[in-house]
């Protein structure tokens, strides 16, 4: 068992579910997306990494409706905002030595917990503002990760750490709460949970 510690950049972006509702004149679709970057570290048992990341980034519900006549499509979206986030990361390695490259297959799972959320005017969001949900936590995912990584030494003792991991995001708390509400209102409203993204992470490491 060796251990290692760094630190580097880590870029997430994905979808996190939609919801569906009939607005009168047209059933209207919205896909929830979020697409963050930042600086991360990293504690590496051989077999298993511990990450600890603060990111920064963007929430949007770009959408399209169809008109009851099935004969057009519109342009719908319930906004934007900025976010920041503390990604957690807990992934399953199998090293696989070649030369002074290791290869590691990846699986593991993470959690992005949303610390705040504000639009571009700097009010924090909330329910009536664009039909957001409360507070910022109802947009925190967790999400199950498969990629692969690997290891370029550097020295013995300094590499540098390239990783891809595809995901699957659950969907977060707003996505009910939204879909809750809109049932008081346009009475036909449904949800679909989770969506697909992908995580890269570029690091610098040091072994004991």
């Amino acid at each position: 068992m060796r251990f290692s510690a760094g630190a580097g950049y880590i870029y997430s972006t994905g979808n996190m579910g939609a919801t569906t509702r009939d607005s009168g004149s047209g059933v209207e679709t919205l896909n929830y997306h979020k697409g963050q970057q930042g600086g991360f570290l990293f504690l590496d048992a051989t077999y298993v990494e511990l990450s600890l990341g603060l990111m920064s980034g963007a929430f949007s519900s770009p959408g399209v409706g169809t008109y009851k006549n099935g004969n057009s499509k519109y342009d719908t979206a319930g906004g934007g905002f900025d976010i920041l986030s503390m990604d957690i990361g807990l992934l399953g390695r199998y090293p696989i030595r070649v030369a002074k490259i290791t290869v590691s297959p990846l699986l593991g799972v993470g959690y992005n917990l949303v610390l705040s959320a504000k639009h571009d005017t700097a009010d924090d969001i909330g329910w009536g503002k664009f039909d957001y949900a409360d507070g910022a936590g109802d947009y925190s995912t967790i999400r199950i990760m498969l990629g692969a990584g690997a290891d370029f030494d550097v020295t013995d003792r300094i590499f540098a750490r390239a990783e891809c991991a595809a995901h699957y995001a659950l969907a977060p708390e707003a996505i009910a709460k939204v879909v809750e509400r809109d049932d008081d209102y346009y009475k036909r409203s449904k949800s679909k949970g989770g969506g697909f993204g992908v995580t890269y992470t570029f690091a610098v490491g040091y072994r004991f």
